[in-house]
């Protein structure tokens, strides 16, 4: 009896042993199946595109984010799309002012004076880079045997010339005969006549309005209102190496008006650098004289505006 029930005892034990085992190797066996099933299901999903990282665009950029040309210059902007294995390569191209610089397959033309934003899409992803053009126009000949055919070129202070005179002018308050004007090439900003203490006071030297008459002008206003927004912003204004700038006169920002579509100026309201001298007494100390680029090319509009008033300001220079 003894005998027996050790056997039996041990047949038990070996029996739970066997079945224990077979559900490890079940187990075993279920979960390397699904592995495998994982595994197949991926490698079909990635076969078909689902994980293809590669093949994806994630950028673009371009060779320059700057550019400068003259008008009628041309050079062609190089696109890199990220990464190089990217499936879709293509990009397009746009401009955002046509009218200054246009651009087809890259090759960027300078059409007028201004500036506009070269972007380059990608198809893929809608990735953008972009570059800012400006356009200046061609260096003027001093050697022109017409001066007149200067105008609108670049003048040596990187400005736009506007005004020519063959027998020369006298740039007052200097032993200067100069025979052109350039005016820069952007705007200073926008401003007041006159520091706040000085609104209401008259500059008698600054009276000057014919050609000529503005640097004095400008320096009038300084001796006397020393922080003159707009003389001043013109006195400190320095462009391809030239410091001798200053706020034109009457005279001098006419001539701007009627050449304003060689600068690129459509519209706004401009300070000059000359007192006004045209009502009362009282009106007169508080008033300056400013231009209104809002008229076409054949019509002028300079009048009597107050110091405290902003205004447009662009520098000029005589050589």
């Amino acid at each position: 009896m003894l005998s027996g029930g050790l056997v039996s005892v041990g047949y038990e034990n070996a029996k739970k042993e066997f079945s224990m085992k077979n559900l490890i190797n079940a187990s075993l066996m279920r979960l390397i199946g699904i592995i495998a099933l994982v595994a197949v299901i991926g490698f079909g999903f990635a076969a078909c595109g689902g994980y293809d990282d590669e093949g994806a665009v994630t950028g673009v950029t371009l060779n320059k984010t700057r550019l400068s040309l003259e008008i009628g210059g041309t050079e062609t902007l190089t696109a890199t799309v990220a990464p190089d294995t990217a499936t879709d390569q293509e990009v397009t191209w746009t401009s955002s002012n046509a009218a200054v610089a246009t651009v087809s397959d890259g090759t960027v033309t300078a059409v007028k004076t201004g500036n506009a934003t070269i972007t380059v899409k990608t198809t893929d992803g809608n990735k953008t880079a972009t570059c800012v053009v400006t356009v200046t126009p061609p260096a003027y000949d001093p050697d022109a045997a017409d001066g007149t055919t200067n105008i609108g070129l670049s003048g040596p202070g990187g400005g736009i010339i506007f005004y020519y005179s063959e027998e020369g002018f006298t740039v007052k308050g200097t032993d200067i005969t100069a025979h052109y004007l350039e005016v820069s090439p952007g705007q200073l900003g926008f401003m007041r006549w006159a520091s706040s203490a000085f609104e209401e006071t008259s500059i008698t030297g600054a009276t000057g309005e014919e050609i000529g008459t503005g640097k004095a002008n400008t320096a009038a206003i300084l001796a006397i209102d020393k922080n003159a927004p707009a003389a001043k912003a013109c006195n400190e204004y320095s462009n391809n190496g030239k410091t001798d700038w200053f706020l034109p006169s009457r005279f001098e920002q006419r001539e701007i008006h009627w050449k304003k579509t060689h600068l690129g100026i459509s519209s706004g309201e401009f300070w000059s650098s000359t007192q006004f001298s045209g009502a009362s007494e009282e009106y007169n100390k508080g008033a300056a004289i400013s231009t209104d680029f809002r008229k076409n090319d054949e019509e002028i509009s300079q009048f009597g505006n107050g110091k405290g008033n902003n205004c447009y300001v662009r520098a000029v220079r005589a050589f």
